[in-house]
């Protein structure tokens, strides 16, 4: 099963996290992937 975890900063930021540990940011419609 995909899981996803998502921690909300001040409203704006939301950061996923996927099975291979790659980390997506979210930040005001702004989309970096590590």
């Amino acid at each position: 099963m995909f899981h996803v975890k998502m921690i909300d900063f001040d409203g704006n930021r939301i950061i996923f996290a996927n099975e291979s540990g790659v980390l997506t940011y979210f930040i005001k419609d702004y989309k970096v992937s590590y």
